[in-house]
């Protein structure tokens, strides 16, 4: 049985990918500083902090006797501090999400 939306909707699902990733392809082009937005968030860092928001995420979920701390996060955690990739300041970062 072939529903009858289902080519429909999938044209429909990947035209609408394809240009929510063209959108933000343009924003990552756009000079933020050039349009006067040097000052609005945090321009950098982007990687430490979501390290940092690992760490504290993780120390939250545990239970005392029914969740233990994930093993090696330290370590894990450690060698990402080390090897982090140069911040490439833009609009829009991992921030972006979709609902």
């Amino acid at each position: 049985m072939v529903f009858p939306c289902l080519f429909p909707c999938l044209f429909t699902w990947w035209t609408s990918w394809k240009a929510l990733s063209d959108t933000l392809s343009q924003l990552h082009k756009i000079d933020y500083k050039k349009i006067g937005l040097e000052s609005f968030g945090k321009a950098g860092g982007f990687y430490s902090r979501q390290i940092a928001r690992m760490r504290e995420t993780s120390a939250a979920q545990v239970v005392p006797g029914k969740v233990d701390p994930l093993p090696f996060l330290d370590e894990l955690l450690g060698w990402y501090n080390a090897n982090l990739p140069a911040d490439l300041v833009t609009i829009v970062h991992g921030d972006y999400k979709v609902s």
